[in-house]
């Protein structure tokens, strides 16, 4: 039987002049911590997904095809402040590591939502 959640979810959001955001799988719950400008801790909650949600999350994932992403994303022109990102995810089969500063592969929003509905409809942007 194939398993219905990665074996492995990282991601990121935000910056230090910003509100930001991380989930991570822990044990079959995903970790959800949400920060205030200078990433202050705001909120930190244990979410365990239904099984539907978690193939709601992976059907975006395949259809926006996030496993082709690239390495790194970086804007044409050097900016220090500004949003950064970062995702790790891992299936039984598939692996992507992606991150990015101020520049985004296609779909990034898309995605973004999806991994807010996977955490309940708390912010992830």
């Amino acid at each position: 039987m194939t398993p219905i959640s990665p074996t492995r979810f990282e991601a990121f959001v935000g910056g230090y002049m910003g509100p930001s955001y991380a989930v991570r799988l822990e044990a079959g719950e995903v970790v959800y911590e949400r920060f205030t400008e200078g990433y202050e801790l705001a909120e930190h909650v244990r979410i365990t997904p239904a099984p539907q949600a978690w193939a709601a999350f992976l059907a975006v994932v395949d259809h926006f095809d996030v496993w082709s992403w690239q390495r790194s994303y970086s804007p044409v022109d050097a900016v220090v402040d500004g949003t950064m990102w970062s995702l790790t995810l891992e299936g039984t089969t598939r692996r992507i590591e992606a991150r990015g500063a101020n520049a985004y592969p296609n779909d990034f929003e898309e995605w973004c939502r999806a991994v807010s509905e996977l955490v309940r409809g708390r912010e992830f942007r």
